[in-house]
């Protein structure tokens, strides 16, 4: 005889029965609903949760931080990778919700609009509204009030003045279609209740409790690395797993849709998933019962991530376990999970940091108040010639793309084809550039208020043959960051990288921030079997480190991916017109260059008036293979090559900043044993040890890296850890594998010396997840801006190749008037779009004007 699975309960109390919220949840697990982990409760008419009803023109709510919610993966086992949205109101996110982008499709049936989810879900990113403090609940609603149900974990609040947003206060969710919730329990295992206010309904999908060590198994094997960086990733929020694996793996589950007016109520370890049909509004909450205590002092916690919500059980165990709360006080409170019967161990004692159960941090401001310092120097000139001729329209064109910076974002061509008032109205058509950021099945985005557009304007301009004129030249002192680490294959989640970045965790406290970040990573994705997360276009290590940056106003310059090896610029927003050229390059020396797991990826750019390399290389590995690494060495000097005139090679650059894994090991391996190593570090003898570096050994032989200056490490060698530890793994010598090396040309601005000045070279030990330690360094640089004093110079003229050094680089203009935009709500590409726009004073336009989107996200 087959035997019957749980179901979803579904209930439908009359008016006396609603009253009292507490004793209806007893009464429904009377009924076995907690069986199932989801329960259904369909409200009485006589219940009005919001008595002036749902006109959006009066939810006067801003959703703070929209996520994009980004789906990775295949064959049903994906992971979601939120990434934060400047603030829009509800009215904007509704209008985005029901854009020809983000609508939801036509379908027959909900079995239908199911198929089309998980068909689609690694397409077009949704955005969801989620986690906004507050309540669409009347506040003299007494019954089933989610900010205020009145249940015991109402006493969290009483003993310790703890108010914890979203599990005893009341949070709202705006979905839009296929925006998800992933595959979890509640935080600390809670019960948790869900009402939908208004809109399109839910999907719920939710495995029995006594089911639940089941997926956790599916998932800890599945994302085997996620579950070795985290034994408790699942409560990330963010692994999706179709029903059809479900299925396939033996793992009961139950479906359910949650139409508008209803309410949803998961029990304590119930693992539950789902997602929206369509824009709408949920509010929702956690709570507690008595039954829930025992499957509080046994829930897993994650330790990795600081944001997790830990409540001290000390209050509810003293209350409703009072005979066992010494013994669970001393860990001698001997039992079993609830849905782990066979399995007897002691119970976790309290923790003395429990009591503080979320940090919440401020938004971040928008505003920048670093002011540039410069110094400037003045210099006169002799006479330069200027050719006198027309430039033809498709030249200006040409040059006006060459030198439209494209970073690693959205570059669209907007061409003119309207009529333009005083006002300034213009109507374009738009042409689709680049899409790197969003993938190649995108073929539109919105753009918001955040995106900056730059119009720029083109003149035609006759100019004397003869002319002398005073340079003036200002110096601009910028600082870059570097950092360079081999992580080993692993990924980020649960990994706290503010540390790395030289960063705190609010952004309000930060100071002092660099003026540009430059990570290179190695061993990214670089394993076969890494299948499911390997094939992502852009992986979690990029998003992370985006996630941390843009709330700080930083935004990406470019990123360039080679196999295992990743690089990544990221600047702060009032540089990035003054970046020019922006070019990678990549190459290969694993398997003799025909395999990219060894070689190096680079980006060159002009900052300003100058220019600069940044490199990321892996070398051959292992302690003989020294001859290898020179050899791959000088092959990456000779075949990297760039389209810039008189910039083509890496050492043509005035800066050229290269590191990476370079693998370079001690010398003595047959008289030097790990053991050896490990004591003189113990001992602090790095001095001595260093002599012994292969690298400096290289270098002082001119064989390889000799053009480049490196300050002697002061920190231990970064290689080889036991992962998860401070403990160098025996089975090979320990070795200062992770470098950063610079060079600055000689080359002179007109008697004006570039410097790099090294403020810091350091490992940082506390980070165990990889067996190598990440290694930074922190430079300041000085950068040539443009002659203050010269007029507004043609792209094509050679008025600049008389200049010394200077090769015809083409400077921006930081003093240069800009057209001031009217504030812009949504631009959906492939849509006509009408923008305002008032020009400067003395400023005209022209046929060939042009306008660049960057996007700021």
């Amino acid at each position: 005889m087959q035997r019957m699975e749980p179901r979803i309960m579904v209930f439908m109390p009359n008016w006396e029965e609603f009253k009292d919220f507490p004793k209806y949840i007893e009464y429904m697990e009377s009924k076995g609903a907690h069986k199932a982990g989801l329960a259904k409760i369909i409200p009485p008419p006589e219940w009005v949760p919001r008595k002036d009803g749902y006109n959006l023109d009066d939810i006067n709510i801003t959703i703070p931080t929209p996520i994009t919610q980004e789906v990775k993966g295949m064959q049903g086992l994906y992971q979601q990778f939120n990434l934060q949205k400047r603030q829009m109101t509800v009215k904007q996110f509704h209008q985005l919700a029901e854009s020809e982008r983000y609508m939801t499709p036509k379908y027959f049936d909900y079995a239908d609009l199911e198929r089309k989810y998980w068909k689609n879900v690694t397409y077009i990113a949704p955005i969801y509204g989620a986690d906004v403090s507050g309540s669409l609940t009347d506040p003299d609603v007494k019954e089933w009030n989610i900010n205020s149900l009145g249940t015991i974990l109402d006493y969290v609040n009483k003993d310790y003045g703890i108010s914890i947003s979203g599990v005893n206060t009341a949070y709202l969710y705006f979905g839009m279609w296929k925006t998800s919730f992933a595959w979890h329990t509640e935080d600390m295992d809670l019960y948790s209740i869900n009402y939908l206010h208004f809109g399109a309904p839910k999907t719920w999908y939710a495995i029995p409790p006594k089911y639940g060590r089941r997926l956790e198994k599916l998932a800890n094997t599945t994302f085997a690395d996620n579950y070795k960086a985290c034994p408790a990733f699942l409560r990330h929020k963010m692994t999706l797993i179709s029903p059809q694996v479900l299925r396939q793996n033996k793992i009961p589950f139950n479906k359910i849709t949650q139409e508008p007016g209803e309410f949803m109520v998961t029990f304590p370890f119930g693992y539950h998933a789902g997602f929206n049909h369509g824009f709408n509004c949920a509010e929702s909450t956690n709570f507690a019962s008595p039954r829930w205590v025992e499957y509080g002092k046994r829930a897993s916690q994650c330790y990795c991530r600081s944001d997790m919500v830990k409540i001290s059980m000390e209050t509810f165990v003293k209350r409703f376990q009072p005979e066992r709360y010494e013994k669970w006080l001393n860990g001698m409170d001997i039992g079993c999970h609830p849905e782990d019967p066979d399995k007897i161990c002691a119970a976790p004692p309290p923790s003395l940091n429990a009591y503080r159960c979320l940090e919440e941090s401020e938004e971040p401001s928008n505003q920048e108040n670093e002011e540039e310092i410069l110094a400037v120097e003045e210099i006169v000139e002799n006479d330069a010639e200027e050719e006198d001729e027309e430039i033809k329209r498709e030249r200006e064109i040409k040059r006006c793309w060459e030198n439209l910076d494209k970073p690693r974002g959205q570059a669209i061509n907007l061409l003119p084809n309207g009529v333009r008032e005083n006002t300034k109205k213009m109507r374009f058509h738009t042409k689709l550039i680049i899409l790197e950021d969003y993938g190649p099945q995108t073929t539109s985005s919105a753009l918001h208020s955040g995106s900056v557009i730059v119009y720029k304007v083109l003149k035609k301009m006759r100019k004397k043959s003869h002319h002398r004129f005073t340079k003036r030249y200002s110096i601009l002192r910028c600082s870059v960051h570097i950092v360079t680490w081999n992580v080993s294959t692993r990924y980020p989640e649960g990994v706290a990288l503010h540390s790395l970045l030289g960063l705190n965790t609010n952004p309000e406290h930060d100071t002092d921030l660099p003026d540009f970040y430059v990570i290179g990573l190695q061993e990214v994705n670089a394993q076969v079997q890494n299948q499911v997360i390997g094939l992502f276009k852009e992986d979690p290590w990029t998003l992370k480190f985006k996630e941390l940056l843009r709330e700080r106003n930083f935004v990406v310059v470019k990123t360039e991916q080679m196999q295992g090896l990743l690089l990544m610029i990221f600047t702060r927003k009032k540089h990035l017109l003054h970046l020019r050229e922006i070019e990678a390059e990549y190459t290969r020396t694993g398997l003799g260059g025909i395999w990219g797991n060894k070689g190096a990826v680079s980006i060159r750019m002009n900052i300003y008036g100058c220019t600069a390399v940044f490199l990321n290389s892996h070398l051959a590995a292992h302690d003989h293979m020294l001859d290898e690494r020179v050899e791959d060495y000088n092959k990456i000097v000779q075949e990297h090559k760039y389209h810039v005139k008189a910039r083509e090679n890496i050492f043509n650059h005035d800066y050229v900043f290269w590191f990476g894994d370079l693998n370079f090991r001690l010398t003595g391996e047959a008289t030097t044993s790990p053991e050896d190593i490990r004591a003189e570090v113990k001992r602090d003898n790095l001095k001595e040890l260093i002599q012994k570096d292969q690298l400096l050994l290289v270098m002082s032989q001119k064989r390889a890296f000799s053009e480049l200056n490196e300050r002697l490490p002061a920190f231990p060698p970064t290689f080889k850890f036991e992962p998860g530890t401070q403990e160098y793994d025996m089975k090979r010598r320990p070795a200062w594998c992770d470098r950063i090396l610079y060079r600055v040309s000689d080359r002179k601005y007109n008697n004006v010396k570039l410097i790099a000045k090294q403020n810091s070279y350091k490992s940082h030990p506390a980070f165990s997840i990889s067996d190598h330690k990440p290694v930074t360094s922190e430079f300041n640089i000085k950068v040539i801006k443009k002659p203050a004093e010269t007029p507004r110079i043609d792209p094509d003229s050679d008025i600049f190749n008389n200049f010394d050094a200077i090769d015809g680089q083409i400077f921006s203009d930081p003093s240069e008037k800009m057209v001031e935009f009217a504030p812009i709500d949504i631009w959906t590409i492939g849509e006509e779009y009408t923008v305002k726009y008032t020009l400067p004073e003395g400023l005209d336009d022209a046929g060939s004007d042009w306008i660049g989107v960057f996007n700021m996200r």
